[in-house]
């Protein structure tokens, strides 16, 4: 019963993060212009050892309803927008000074908006990995209580 229960919570997990992005993907769109573009390296504290990591910045300006607005936000998961600094490839588009963008806007809070509404390519193998361990429990679960 254990392993149903926790294939379950695996499952939902994934369905309650998707559903974070399906809501994003229904924000109102803007041009944008990137006024601020860098990467930060930043040292990282991991099991035994400190990581060099890279996590992009980024600033953009956007109008709505003629105001204007300022946004650093790329996605809607920004906190684990980062990779080893040895990565030889970023997850992550190349922002670049003055570029323009589309911005997308949250209807309800303009100040609130990402300029990625779609999961992040390395975020869909790890929903993929735990969608099926949690189906793999659940039928695991299955098979040991009719055993």
């Amino acid at each position: 019963m254990v392993l149903i229960a926790l294939g379950a919570l695996f499952i939902a997990w994934v369905l309650i993060q998707v559903a974070r992005y399906a809501k994003v993907r229904s924000w109102h769109q803007a041009e944008g212009l990137i006024t601020h573009s860098s990467n930060e390296t930043f040292k990282q504290p991991e099991v035994f050892v400190v990581i060099e990591k890279v996590k992009p910045v980024v600033e953009y300006t956007y109008e709505v309803e003629n105001q204007k607005y300022t946004g650093s936000a790329i996605s809607i998961e920004d906190r684990t927008l980062k990779v080893n600094s040895e990565s030889k490839a970023y997850p992550w588009p190349n922002f670049t000074l003055n570029q323009k963008c589309t911005v997308y806007i949250n209807p309800d809070n303009p100040s609130d908006a990402v300029l990625i509404n779609t999961i992040l390519p390395y975020r869909i193998s790890h929903y993929a990995a735990l969608s099926i361990t949690g189906v793999l429990l659940m039928l695991i679960g299955i098979g040991i209580s009719y055993a």
